[in-house]
């Protein structure tokens, strides 16, 4: 899984504090949150350019 750690982390926290219901998938060569079984956003590093992507 290519993704950044952090933003990860970042994106957990910011449901949490909301408390919001989600939970982790992975996918994308990444991993994405999901909220009411719907994809909400996630975190993902291009493997060419090394860009780290927030996909929303």
């Amino acid at each position: 899984m290519a993704f950044n750690e952090s933003t990860a982390q970042r994106i957990r926290e910011f449901f949490q504090q909301k408390n919001v219901d989600f939970y982790e998938k992975k996918m994308f060569s990444g991993v994405c949150f999901m909220v009411d079984d719907k994809m909400c956003c996630g975190t993902h590093i291009d493997k060419k350019t090394n860009e780290d992507f927030l996909l929303c």
